[in-house]
């Protein structure tokens, strides 16, 4: 007989949502120990919830690598304890058989630590070898010209719209960081589609979005980094990792991808055109284009309309993955008793309490603190 887990006994919200999702919703059937009439999951259907939920469910925002916090052993045992609903669930979806949860060690390539990456920051490697490195990644991407009537655009976001004039949309004159320029280098970013544009800017509904269209004047010479040409031996010697990992980490990459830019900008280069951050979760090919200086100043793009934008339609697409204990630490117990044990301590090494003394005030430290942890 096969056996099957009640969904409606699913007591995680995520989890059941994604098990709902799995099942097949004509097919119900009543669980005589729960006393439900509902749907089901059987073998298949569990493995495919565990992989989705917990593995790839627990991959890091902005890590730039593909690297779960969990995973599945092949063999064994559970090995994860969430002090939650989600230890409940577990031991549900594990009644037939073990569910082989554990932390997971990944290779150091699905955190996007690649060879060249550990030259670049961890090793820090300085003159000629850093210069080939860069040869390297930048040897394996495609040189492309981008040719004149082209469209480009750029859109900018603020409490009121900018007067419609060109300069107010060709690269900033005072510009903050990005993640290819440093502060008061100019750059100009750009986008091949105006849904990108808007993702780039973050709008929110409460702004007055400005769009600006540009056709491109004289050729363009751009570096495309997003297609790459390589066969590496291994995921390590793998530039595509590389490039990826340091365009979807966070700010902690900007000055890695700044020197990136600076190297393909000292080779001649008008610009690059990079993935934008939201091609991780978009179903189009969403990309960037990035020209040095200020290209509409200097000629090489016109800007030849501007209009507001209204955002007329917003939706999203998610998944579920879990959460960490629901434990919460105490932290102001912890500061007090750390501060009765400095106190104790000074008192002892002044001469003014007994060590015996001390060693009773010290049992009741440990009882104090492991009663802590345990309800934190």
């Amino acid at each position: 007989m096969e056996k099957l887990i009640c969904t409606s006994c699913i007591k995680n919200a995520g989890l059941r949502f994604l098990a709902e999702k799995l099942r097949d919703p004509s097919d119900k059937r009543f669980f005589e120990t729960c006393g439900h009439t509902g749907g089901f999951l059987n073998e298949d259907n569990v493995d495919q919830l565990i992989q989705e939920f917990f593995v790839n469910g627990s991959i890091p925002p902005s890590s730039g690598g593909t690297a779960s916090v969990y995973n599945i052993k092949a063999t064994g045992i559970n090995e994860l304890t969430f002090e939650s609903e989600l230890d409940h669930d577990i031991g549900l979806l594990s009644q037939y058989k073990p569910l082989p949860l554990c932390h997971y060690g990944p290779p150091l390539y699905k955190i996007g630590a690649t060879t060249k990456y550990q030259e670049l920051v961890i090793d820090e490697v300085s003159g000629c070898r850093r210069k080939e490195i860069w040869e390297e990644v930048i040897r394996v991407c495609k040189r492309v010209t981008l040719e004149p009537d082209s469209i480009i655009y750029r859109a900018r976001k603020g409490n009121s719209l900018p007067p419609a004039l060109e300069k107010e949309f060709d690269s900033n004159p005072n510009p903050i960081e990005g993640r290819f320029n440093k502060s008061g280098e100019k750059v100009f970013y750009g986008a091949f589609d105006i849904e990108t544009c808007l993702h780039e800017i973050r709008v929110a509904l409460t702004d007055w979005i400005a769009l600006a269209t540009f056709i491109v004047k004289k050729e363009l010479l751009l570096l495309d980094i997003t297609d790459i040409t390589e066969s590496p031996p291994t995921p390590f010697e793998n530039i595509g990792i590389f490039i990826r990992k340091i365009l979807y980490s966070g700010e902690s990459e900007y000055p890695l991808c700044q020197e990136f830019a600076s190297e393909i900008k000292n080779r001649g280069y008008d610009g690059l055109i990079s993935s934008s951050f939201f091609k991780q979760v978009h179903k189009n090919d969403l990309k960037n284009i990035i020209l040095f200086g200020q290209p509409a100043k200097d000629g090489k793009i016109s800007m030849t309309s501007t209009n507001k934008i209204n955002v007329n339609f917003i939706s999203y697409e998610y998944s579920f993955g879990p959460m960490g204990d629901n434990k919460r630490l105490d932290v102001k117990a912890l500061e007090l008793l750390t501060k009765q044990y400095k106190d104790k301590l000074k008192l002892v090494e002044s001469g003014r309490l007994e060590l015996d003394e001390f060693e009773r005030f010290m049992d009741y430290y440990m009882h104090r603190f492991m009663n802590i942890m345990e309800n934190s």
